[in-house]
């Protein structure tokens, strides 16, 4: 079974493997990396045509950028002994939400991550307690805890904390975040709009004057709207709580109680800050309001969402359930199959 369907662009990398250089100096590298043996060429055969590098170093920084964001940002962390899920980096938590932070609120060019995000108090925690009372407790304070693995590397953390508005008081989080598309979208564009500037360069290297400048000037045009576009289009390609679960409607609100499990990651792209988040989320379920205290059943209710969860996740019940006797969409008999017998 897993998870039910949900949306992830992102994968997190070993802490092992990570690159610690600014995502600045990294998107720069990937730009003079494919402008650099351009250029030289173009130097020695039709130095007019070096202007057209100009939407290739620009796309060029972009897609670096993007690759970045998606699949070099965020830190794989291995499982503790106390994990609350088996096998994997995915982790289950049970919470209150303490702040919501919604892809609206972000400005160009911040406007291009449309992830939704919100911090979770986790149970059974109380808006003002503090950070290391939070980190101290169970059965999830390990979630929001620093973790060797980072530690190790010399990544910051600082945790963060959440302000619970009806209250006014401040709590330590977890940070949890549903996916938007909007990087990815200008990912693909940008790549597109490489593609094309490169096409601009060598309309004007190999096309003769005038008509290959302006075909190439034409072309490096494209490439420079393609980007726009992209970004434009990226930026409204936003999260909601509903693309996981249709039951949490388009937005959540401080006080809800949740179910979450996702990848357990943590983020550097916060600098000098730093934090352990869940993201993507790939389950979040309703399971009351809060009301001033948590329900007296909560740890049952921890109890059970993890033997739930866990059984959904397991490696072994995902295999059966591969078996054709297992593949039934309405009832068993009605269809279904015999297991295969081998004799």
């Amino acid at each position: 079974m897993g998870f039910p369907p949900y949306k992830q662009y992102t994968t997190c990398i070993d802490a092992d493997s990570f690159n610690k250089s600014s995502v600045y100096a990294q998107a720069t590298l990937v730009a003079i990396g494919i402008v650099a043996p351009l250029a030289a060429f173009t130097a020695l055969l039709a130095p007019w045509c070096l202007l057209t590098l100009i939407p290739v170093a620009a796309a060029a920084f972009v897609v670096g950028y993007c690759y970045w964001f998606l699949h070099q940002r965020l830190i794989c962390l291995p499982p503790p002994s106390n994990s609350t899920l088996s096998g994997g980096s995915n982790q289950l938590a049970i919470g209150m939400v303490i702040d919501i932070l919604p892809p609206s609120g972000n400005s160009f060019p911040d406007s291009i991550d449309t992830d939704y995000s919100f911090g979770l108090l986790v149970a059974s925690n109380n808006p003002g307690d503090s950070q290391a009372m939070v980190e101290a407790s169970l059965p999830y304070g390990f979630l929001v805890s620093e973790q060797p693995a980072t530690h190790n590397i010399g990544m910051p953390y600082t945790g963060h904390p959440g302000t619970f508005k009806p209250t006014g008081q401040t709590a330590e989080t977890l940070h949890c975040e549903f996916e938007g598309a909007g990087v990815y979208d200008l990912l693909l564009a940008s790549s597109i709009s490489l593609a094309v500037a490169i096409a601009a360069y060598m309309v004007c290297v190999l096309v003769p004057f005038p008509v290959g400048a302006i075909l190439a000037a034409i072309l490096a045009l494209l490439s420079l709207l393609g980007l726009a576009i992209g970004a434009g289009v990226g930026a409204n390609d936003s999260a909601s709580p509903s693309d996981e679960n249709p039951a949490l409607g388009g937005e959540l609100h401080p006080g809800d109680l949740l179910v979450v499990a996702g990848s357990w990651v943590y983020d550097s792209g916060h600098q000098p800050s730093g934090w352990n988040e869940i993201h993507p989320i790939k389950f979040c379920s309703p399971i009351g309001h809060w009301d001033g205290e948590w329900p007296p059943d909560i740890n049952e209710l921890e109890t059970l969402w993890g033997i739930a969860l866990g059984d959904a996740t397991s490696t072994t019940v995902i295999e059966l359930q591969k078996e054709p006797q297992n593949q039934w969409q309405v009832h068993p008999i009605l269809d279904g199959c015999d297991p295969v017998i081998i004799v």
